[in-house]
């Protein structure tokens, strides 16, 4: 335990003291584990694999450009075969950020971020920070989606135009939209 002082708590002063002396305890246990900034304590936190392999994961179509987009790419796919594999492989953004020179990224099925998103009914800044992650797009025949209108999850009026409002925000985002 902290051995917190909570004498008078839920009060507004006493509330504070007890919080910023938590604060300290805590800032001392993560010394104790090497953590000593910001950035560590968000690996830690949010990047670490034990925590990676809890997360949702995504699809997404991942192309080599090149020779060093061959080498990152390698490295990421033994990475998520390695280090983050949880019933399937998975590769953390902040890995794929950190090798993603001469990687070509795609938005993949409905199974990946940006469709989930859109059948989520996301808010339009978060489908434009997604668009915006990827250098294409990809929309599929409705037939690979009817599987959604069989669970009764949207309509084939609705994968129509999920396909459409991702065609549009490709044009109004300027990234390329493919018809795979």
């Amino acid at each position: 335990t902290m051995k917190i002082s909570l004498v008078n708590h839920h009060r507004a002063v006493e509330d504070a003291e007890a919080t910023a002396e938590i604060f300290e305890k805590m800032i001392r246990m993560l010394e104790k584990q090497g953590i000593t900034d910001l950035k560590a304590l968000y690996e830690r936190t949010h990047s670490a694999p034990e925590i990676i392999k809890k997360k949702p994961s995504y699809h997404a179509i991942i192309l080599a450009k090149n020779e060093v987009g061959r080498v990152n790419l390698y490295h990421l796919v033994s990475m998520a075969h390695l280090d983050y594999y949880a019933r399937r492989p998975r590769i953390p953004k902040s890995q794929l950020m950190k090798y993603r020179e001469g990687l070509i990224l795609g938005s993949a099925c409905e199974a990946g971020e940006l469709y989930r998103a859109l059948l989520d009914d996301a808010d339009e800044e978060r489908i434009e920070e997604l668009v915006d992650f990827y250098d294409y797009l990809e929309i599929q025949p409705t037939g690979n989606n009817m599987f959604l209108v069989r669970q009764e999850r949207c309509t084939v009026k609705q994968l129509q135009e999920h396909n459409r409002k991702i065609y549009e925000l490709g044009k109004k985002l300027g990234k390329l939209t493919v018809a795979t």
